[in-house]
């Protein structure tokens, strides 16, 4: 307890030292919101509370609206075992998926073995994982590497293994390294129709292979209706940048291609599982369209710093929470 109010302490000491307030006046404020909206540390600085007022600060879905509010409502427990085992979910969404993969634990030696073979370039990804972890690049022309999988899934590993994505050129442009990917956050509201949280594009950084913002790279808000990039690019700390701050390329203004396309797919996704109401779609754009790679049930709300506008009265006009 002494340890935890200590620590609070020291994060307030360094908060007021960045905005150049007083350290007890900030500690106040974190408490304040964290009892009035719900708002953890993180929600207090992505959303910049110190800079608003009561009323702006109440129009953003925090941690505790997220995790105690909405989630149980929109999500069940009973469904998010789809979402959260990547071998399920390639399973459910298979008519979703162009590219060729395989789930370990459907497979013997020999199918693996075979799969492996048939390309110079996997991707090995573990069933349960998020934010890029457990996430392997694998060049399987050295005959090591793919003893080095077998060996895991010998050990009781499973994983899906999947031959790259081979994205749009228009999307290499944010980072060739990257398959720099699409999130579409859906909502079925109460009476069934399928609508749009949020539309943003997250864009890896320079020589990482996951398109995540905790890897160097940034977010950025997408207009719903145009399918144009509309905010600056935002990282984990804050910093806001109208280039790419590893490659130097042109963020804002710059169009999504295909966007009706990914629109249309993103509806025809959520209409797959509809007892999961909220979901945030990570989707690659290919030359030959859209092409789902996860879909998240707890999507972080941290979206809303893009274009810094709080969702939390769209919540509340499509789903009722008690």
């Amino acid at each position: 307890m002494l340890k935890s109010i200590a620590e609070r302490i020291k994060k307030a000491k360094a908060i007021g030292k960045q905005l150049n307030r007083p350290w007890l006046a900030t500690l106040l404020d974190v408490a304040s919101c964290r009892l009035r909206y719900g708002a953890i540390l993180d929600d207090y600085m992505a959303f910049e509370f110190y800079r608003k007022n009561a009323a702006e600060r109440d129009t953003f879905v925090t941690e505790k609206r997220l995790l105690g509010n909405l989630i149980p409502k929109a999500n069940p427990d009973n469904v998010t075992n789809t979402f959260d085992d990547k071998a399920k979910f390639n399973h459910t969404f298979a008519n979703f998926i162009k590219r060729d993969w395989i789930a370990t634990e459907d497979c013997d030696e020999d199918k693996i073995r075979s799969f492996l073979m048939k390309y110079p370039i996997v991707f090995v990804k573990e069933t349960e994982g998020s934010q890029g972890l457990g996430v392997k690049r694998m060049e399987t022309s050295d005959p090591m590497k793919i003893e080095e999988i077998l060996q895991w899934v010998r050990k009781g590993q499973k994983f899906v293994i999947e031959e790259p994505i081979r994205q749009h050129p228009d999307m290499a442009y944010f980072n060739e390294s990257s398959v720099n990917s699409i999130r579409m956050e859906t909502m079925i509201d109460d009476a069934g129709k399928v609508r749009f949280f949020n539309t943003i594009v997250i864009i890896g950084g320079k020589g990482s292979i996951v398109s995540n913002t905790h890897t160097g790279g940034v977010m950025c808000h997408i207009n719903e209706e145009l399918g144009v990039i509309d905010s600056p690019g935002r990282n984990p700390k804050g910093e806001r940048f109208i280039v790419h701050p590893q490659n130097g390329n042109l963020l804002m203004g710059k169009m999504i291609p295909m966007w009706k396309e990914v629109m249309d797919y993103s509806v025809n996704l959520a209409k797959v599982c509809p007892e999961a109401r909220f979901i945030g779609w990570d989707i690659a754009i290919t030359e030959n369209g859209p092409e789902v790679i996860e879909g998240n049930t707890k999507p972080g709300m941290c979206a809303q710093a893009c274009d810094m506008v709080g969702r939390w009265p769209l919540v509340k006009s499509l789903i009722t929470l008690k």
